[in-house]
């Protein structure tokens, strides 16, 4: 009996599971289904939106509707776009960035075996026309707005019939979703997505109902699982919403507030949900390095990007070992020819790895290398070095500095053999790479300790960063309203993008920008004269376009408290003096010929107080003393009366 009662028990639990599993596997079914039918009809309903703003302004050039009906219509466009951002340009980004949304600028036609230019279009290049002076009584503008609607037309339908094939699942929706909340932060608050209508707010309210939409497929599963999450959830969307509503001045719209109680908390909610679900991650499906850290729970965390994906180092094979010995190389000026220089010469950990001048010294004291010396604190988060972005990976970048006549003139044959003489150095590279076939000192090692230690170099745990990720309550008023005009009025956040505060274009962070700002030779001159560097333009020879013309990287300004001067040049020395060739419109704006200058032309209109606010701001982005350390000592030649014994920590200049 008792036998009889198990296998009934033991087949029931069986039964049980089945039918569990079934009743998972039609739900999950169910819910890719909403998806992709709340996907379709957001997509026709972009569709809709377009073709009555194209049909208005054929109307508009007839004047049978005014600018102001035209705007309206455009702004749903805007709106309707804004429902199907979260999908679309996770799915396709490529072809919403050169088609749909791009920002007004030309570009180059990517994977293009020759130089190929392509004029921008799409929604935000149409803002550029529509909210352009006079357009009533311009015909040639309103002939090309007609061209460019008509432009958009094609492309949506385009893109939404591909659309209608698109797999998707669970785990794209998480992502899309924390992709989204990344695009509002950096792109949207910031003013990038609406260069002219300032309509972020509105934008913002379409983009946080459409992840309400989609976050609901899956909230009744989470309520069963975890009814705090899902209560958190749905108050922190619910009051962001009426935040926006309430708030729908764009000028005294508190950023800072918004992003820190609403929208960096709501990131972390979100994937504690997918995971709370068992939705798998990317991790799951590809071995491919990611740029993000897809499981960081704050936007401000230290582990929000993925210092690997950016370098050719290899997690799992890095060590605090070859850390340690990328730090005594950086400091050993036996890497230059002289050895008298090393990488610390110019990367003075006591000013956040610069060197405080406007260009560096060259070797032997043969004049100046031809730029400023960046800071190396989160350099590694780029996928372009130098101000030219001409290196492709951040091992390559020291090859550029070896050869160089003007930094080590010298070759990695020398360094090695000078490496090599050294016992210490022998046993050094030996306990790290024990297995090695043939020499034990080789250039790619060199490469990849250097590399250990500058990725190494990472910097968020600024006053800022601290209170954004609420871990201190107290933040200077200054620095707060500093913030706030950096995102907002001074328009710093276009091209400073959150968190790194460079030019690497969220919300995935796998592209470097560079601008064409119009930086003077020298400010003081009676006749001012654009700097002759070409910058980017004469980088590589694949971008040897026009728009890349006295184009230069754009760097981070964390830790610009102590990097002075300022510009690739170095013609700025204090923040105040560069906020102000900001706020006047750059080379433009001190009357300077600058053919294809991104950096808007007209004032920005801050005052005295305005900048010394974003001065304090910027300074709260200090954050190096934990990185000041150096060796104690460089390791010795056996010969006590050897030259190499002659070298100095750090190099003598």
């Amino acid at each position: 009996m008792i036998k009889i009662s198990s296998y009934i028990l033991f087949f029931g639990a069986i039964v049980a599971i089945a039918l569990l599993l079934i009743s998972f596997q039609f739900n999950n079914v169910d819910v890719k289904n909403t998806v992709k039918a709340t996907y379709k009809k957001d997509n026709e309903a972009f569709v809709v939106a377009v073709k009555l703003f194209t049909e208005k302004v054929r109307k508009f050039r007839s004047y049978e509707v005014d600018i102001n009906e035209l705007k309206e219509q455009y702004i749903q466009v805007r709106l309707k776009f804004k429902t199907i951002e979260l999908l679309s340009e996770y799915l396709e980004p490529d072809f919403v960035k050169d088609f749909i949304n791009g920002p007004p600028l030309m570009h180059l036609e990517r994977n293009s075996p020759q130089l190929s230019e392509i004029e921008p279009e799409g929604i935000q290049v149409i803002e550029e026309v529509l909210y352009s002076d006079n357009l009533n009584s311009n015909e040639v503008a309103k002939e090309e707005l007609e061209q460019l609607s008509n432009k958009l037309e094609r492309r949506v339908e385009e893109f939404v019939r591909f659309q209608s094939y698109v797999r998707l699942t669970d785990r794209h929706v998480f992502e899309a979703i924390q992709l989204e909340i990344i695009r509002i932060v950096t792109l949207g608050l910031t003013g990038f997505d609406t260069p002219k209508s300032e309509n972020f707010i509105t934008d913002a309210e379409s983009s946080l109902r459409s992840i309400e939409t989609y976050y609901s497929i899956y909230a009744k599963e989470i309520m069963i699982k975890n009814e705090s999450l899902k209560m958190s959830i749905d108050q922190t969307i619910t009051q962001s919403i009426a935040y926006l509503l309430k708030n729908q001045n764009s000028e005294t719209f508190d950023r800072i507030h918004f992003i820190r109680e609403f929208l960096d908390p709501l990131y972390g909610y979100m994937i504690s949900s997918q995971e709370l679900l068992h939705i798998e991650t990317i991790y799951e499906t590809t071995p491919v390095k990611q740029s993000l850290n897809y499981k960081a729970r704050s936007m401000f965390s230290k582990d929000f990007l993925n210092k690997y994906y950016y370098t050719a180092l290899l997690e799992k094979e890095n060590s605090f070992k070859k850390e340690e010995l990328g730090k005594l190389l950086f400091f050993d000026p036996i890497l230059s020819g002289s050895n008298d220089r090393s990488c610390a010469s110019c990367h003075k950990p006591e000013l956040a790895f610069t060197d405080g001048l406007p260009k560096s010294i060259a070797l032997n004291h043969d004049g100046t290398v031809e730029r400023n010396s960046p800071t190396l604190i989160n350099s590694v988060y780029s996928d372009r070095y130098f101000y030219d972005l001409r290196a492709d990976v951040l091992e390559s970048q020291l090859e550029h500095v070896v050869v160089s006549d003007k930094e080590f003139n010298t070759t990695f044959e020398e360094i090695t053999s000078k490496l090599e003489s050294i016992q210490e150095y022998q046993d050094l590279f030996t306990s790290i790479y024990p297995n090695g076939n043939g020499n034990v000192i080789t250039k790619i090692r060199i490469q990849e300790l250097l590399s250990s230690y500058v990725s190494s170099l990472t910097s968020f745990n600024s006053e800022f960063d601290k209170f954004m990720r609420k871990e201190k309550t107290n933040f200077s008023k200054s620095a707060y309203r500093g913030a706030n005009l950096f995102l907002g009025k001074a328009a710093c956040g276009t091209c400073h993008f959150l968190p790194l505060f460079n030019g690497s274009v969220p919300p995935l962070y796998r592209e470097m920008e560079s601008e064409v700002l119009g930086v003077p030779l020298n400010p003081q001159a009676k006749r001012l004269q654009i700097d002759p560097d070409v910058g980017r333009y004469a980088g590589q020879l694949k971008e040897r376009s026009k728009i890349y013309n006295h184009s230069f990287k754009t760097v981070t300004v964390r830790n610009s408290k102590v990097t002075a001067p300022y510009m690739h040049n170095g013609i700025y020395k204090t923040l105040e003096e560069i906020l102000d060739f900001y706020n006047n419109g750059g080379g433009v704006g001190l009357k300077l010929e600058v053919s294809n200058q991104t950096l808007p032309a007209d004032s920005l209109g801050l005052t005295k107080s305005e900048i010394k606010d974003i001065v304090s701001f910027l300074n709260s982005l200090t954050d190096f003393d934990s990185m000041k350390s150096k060796p104690k000592k460089l390791p010795k030649h056996s010969n006590p009366n050897h030259l190499l014994n002659q070298r100095k920590m750090g190099g003598i200049y």
